[in-house]
């Protein structure tokens, strides 16, 4: 086995410069080595900080996604309850609980910018379905 000495040590004992000239090069070659170290850790570090970003991002997408299922989930309990009752004050109440949904959607258009596909369908069908609420003609077919 080669040993430290005969790889490293020898050929640079060998050269014909001063002790201090050898000392001052293997210091620039550390204070080299350690400002690569530290670059490669920055980019480490900033392709770090993209991915909690992107994850904040889907956090909040999650969080508007399941606002609007548990929105989605409380108007068609409130809807279906209307139609059963056949009130024209609960009916009302349906109808603007339905209303304010909007809201909802306005928010998930915000926060969701990339699914723009998606949300034009789900807006498309609360339209669709606001407007049959709104019209009252057969309360039995709103919302299908």
């Amino acid at each position: 086995m080669i040993s430290l000495n005969t790889l490293l040590v020898g050929p640079v004992a060998r050269l014909p410069w001063r002790v201090q000239t050898k000392l001052l090069i293997a210091f620039l070659a550390i204070v080299a080595l350690l400002i690569a170290l530290g670059a490669v850790g920055l980019y480490e570090l900033s392709g770090v900080n993209r991915q909690t970003e992107e994850l904040i991002k889907s956090e909040r997408k999650i969080a508007a996604y399941r606002q609007v299922q548990h929105d989605t989930t409380s108007q068609l309990y409130s809807i279906s309850s209307a139609l059963l009752v056949s009130d024209e004050r609960t009916l009302d109440s349906a109808l603007r609980q339905l209303n304010q949904f909007g809201y909802d959607l306005e928010r998930l258009q915000f926060v969701a910018k990339d699914e723009i596909k998606l949300l034009g369908k789900v807006r498309q069908e609360y339209d669709h379905c606001r407007r049959d609420a709104g019209r009252r003609a057969d309360p039995q077919r709103a919302c299908r």
